[in-house]
């Protein structure tokens, strides 16, 4: 097929579809709307940079509709329920597929201005089909998406290639880790201050915090008011390739989001390289996050909680082993990323042949 790719430049995600569908014999087309440069393998990119303010907005608006139509692409594929003007661009175009990545829908209204809210209506009107990466996600996709609108869930699957735990000897002590920017929503500081319960008892066990954000600073002084400091690595970002080679160091992973996650694409990695899970009960965590099975999950904000999940895992090694190689089946079993794109590729026939009912 020819696919005709609409993505965030900078995701991970964007990159992944791109190449991997082109890996798969399609031939792909990235429209670059943003400002950055972008190169795929396999693939061709498309830039369409303009200038700013309101007549280059109206201009890339006609620009960006004019080469979808001599494309002619079998599939156009709107990643992101984006809520601007520029969907305009798309109004009445044939085979438009529009999949709903997370935060964009799952903000509260409030947080959320009414043109926003118009606009991603009116894109989801537009769509010949619509996925979304968690049956969570999809209900809340369905509250702005036209009524009997076909919706499928077709998650963000793992490489199990990539993500292969590999045999090493494990050094004395226990490492908790986390993988996650550093921002409120995500947990680092309910991290920080269960593990300072944990640590006052167990002192070979550490933690690594993996990531950056606006939060970091301020979370670094606070390691250092709990008396956490020597047992705490503050690693910063790492590349995707990179994660892999973590969380094999790695023999507790924590996600204790307390904001309404899509999905949970990083729980199901550190599944895959056989680690055990600690996340919240939260959005579509459940359902990669099997409590007892392949983790555990404690209410969002709850530190004591936290930390007594933190320490049944640490005191436990049969337990970590257990859940980890039960993770790994489980993602096996659902979640791999030859799936997620044979499914995509079900949903795109179905649009080509105006079978999308699922």
């Amino acid at each position: 097929m020819r696919v005709c790719i609409l993505a965030p430049v900078r995701s991970i995600h964007t990159r992944r579809w791109v190449e991997s569908l082109a890996g798969r014999g399609h031939r792909v087309v990235y429209l670059n709307v943003s400002a950055e440069d972008a190169e795929f393998r396999d693939a061709e990119c498309l830039p369409l940079k303009m200038g700013s303010g309101r007549a280059a907005r109206l201009q890339r608006l006609r620009e960006r509709r004019r080469v979808i139509r001599e494309l002619r692409p079998d599939i156009l594929h709107q990643h992101g329920v984006t809520g601007t003007p520029a969907n305009l661009s798309l109004w009445r175009l044939p085979r438009l597929v529009v999949s709903s990545w997370g935060s964009e829908i799952v903000r509260e209204s409030s947080d959320r201005p009414p043109p926003s809210r118009f606009w991603q209506r009116f894109l989801l009107r537009q769509a010949a089909a619509i996925t979304a990466t968690s049956r969570f996600l999809c209900d809340r996709t369905a509250v702005l998406a036209p009524r009997r609108a076909p919706l499928r869930v077709v998650p963000f699957g793992v490489d199990c290639s990539l993500f292969s735990p590999q045999s090493r000897a494990r050094e004395n002590g226990v490492t908790i880790g986390f993988v996650k920017h550093l921002e409120r929503q995500y947990g680092p500081e309910e991290t920080l201050r269960a593990f300072a319960g944990l640590g006052r008892h167990r002192d070979n066990v550490r933690l690594l915090m993996v990531g950056e954000g606006s939060q970091r600073a301020r979370l670094e002084g606070l390691a250092g008011e709990l008396g956490i400091a020597g047992r705490t690595v503050f690693a910063g970002a790492v590349p995707h390739e990179q994660v892999p080679s973590i969380l094999d160091n790695v023999d507790i992973f924590v996600m204790p989001s307390t904001c309404q996650e899509s999905f949970g694409v990083a729980a199901l990695e550190a599944s895959a390289m056989e680690v055990p899970v600690i996340s919240t009960s939260v959005g579509g965590i459940p359902e990669v996050v099997l409590d007892g099975e392949t983790g555990v999950l404690v209410p969002p904000g709850d530190v004591p909680a936290l930390e007594a999940a933190m320490e049944s895992l640490v005191e436990d090694a049969g337990l970590r082993e257990r859940l980890g190689k039960q993770g790994r089946k489980w993602v096996l079993s659902r979640y791999t990323w030859e799936e997620s794109l044979s499914s995509m590729e079900e949903v795109y026939s179905g649009v080509m042949v105006g079978n999308v009912g699922f």
